[in-house]
């Protein structure tokens, strides 16, 4: 009796004590991002610079296999002279996006948005739009997906699907910042899924990022740089049932105070009722723009991680 008490009270003390680890977290993460807020992108360019030689002093760490072992597997046509030096430029790239994250939340909008310089394509969303049978913007994870957020959500009331972070603190101040140009943000679920079709049922916007792991019921493998890729169905699910238009769209990092926005068509078979067909299609979308810019993409993410059944996880020797 006495030891399932003290047993109880453990995991009461233990879930006190994770609540504050995680409240002093997101308080150290905000002060950190507040702080960034003030350097020029000029400071934090050379910044990344630095750290990424230092990190690179590592090869180990967990950070730089799983961005090595991506490059690998998706680019084997290139030496491994080359291989490493795409991993020296993405590495820096990755941080600039990180660094300059203060600068993105917290700055005033105006002073973000002047960043895009210019917009390649612009005339594909135009013509979309005149359509109004709504558009599905598929933003990747690839330069300033942020600073892209937020201009889309300034100039179409963007509804985008947003997952909270795992730092439960942070949640209320990342859904604030990237609402603050007039984007809404709707939860990942049933729900949110509604709300989406809803909004391109008005003829409006909403935005995906496509490139991430989907949950076990929301997708299938498609071939992604050769690999296996567990890919989500909804995109191509709200196309067949919107006749939505489609597009990609990312933030091109040009120098250091200068991003170019580009949008992309996407093939038509990305609404296709066969998902194994609509899945291939997005894909290799995502596979073009990502081959244009390869260095400002965020291949520190397992994008791999989940495979089918009897094929080997590129990342296994990494996982503890």
């Amino acid at each position: 009796m006495y030891s399932n008490q003290l047993h109880f009270y453990l995991q009461i003390l233990l879930a006190i004590l994770k609540t504050y680890t995680n409240l002093i977290k997101a308080i150290a993460v905000k002060t950190a991002l507040r702080l960034l807020a003030y350097l020029p992108l000029t400071w934090i360019k050379r910044l990344a610079k630095f750290l990424a030689l230092r990190l690179l002093s590592f090869p180990n760490l967990s950070l730089i296999r799983v961005i090595r072992l991506n490059i690998q597997h998706c680019f084997p046509q290139l030496t491994p002279e080359q291989q490493q030096q795409l991993l020296k430029n993405n590495l820096i790239e990755t941080l600039r996006t990180f660094l300059s994250l203060g600068l993105v939340w917290f700055a005033p909008v105006d002073k973000v948005l002047a960043l895009i310089k210019t917009v390649e394509n612009e005339a594909l969303l135009t013509q979309a739009l005149q359509r109004k049978k709504g558009v599905i913007l598929l933003s990747l994870h690839l330069g300033g997906w942020e600073i892209g957020g937020l201009y889309l959500g300034r100039k179409l009331h963007l509804t985008s699907l947003y997952k909270p972070p795992k730092i439960n603190a942070l949640h209320p101040m990342i859904k604030q910042v990237r609402q603050r140009s007039n984007g809404t943000m709707v939860a990942t679920d049933a729900n949110g899924v509604r709300q989406l079709l809803k909004v391109l049922r008005q003829g409006q916007c909403v935005g995906i990022l496509p490139d991430h792991d989907p949950e076990q019921n929301n997708g299938v493998f498609a071939p992604l740089f050769g690999i296996s890729a567990h890919t989500m169905t909804l995109i191509a699910k709200l196309a067949r049932k919107t006749g939505a238009t489609v597009l990609f769209v990312y933030a091109e990092r040009v120098n250091d105070d200068n991003y170019c926005l580009h949008y992309a068509p996407a093939l038509p078979e990305i609404a296709d009722k066969d998902l194994s067909r609509a899945t291939t299609a997005l894909n290799q979308g995502i596979e073009h723009c990502i081959r244009r810019h390869p260095s400002q993409y965020l291949w520190a993410y397992k994008r791999f991680k989940r495979h089918p059944q009897g094929l080997p996880n590129i990342y296994e020797s990494d996982e503890n």
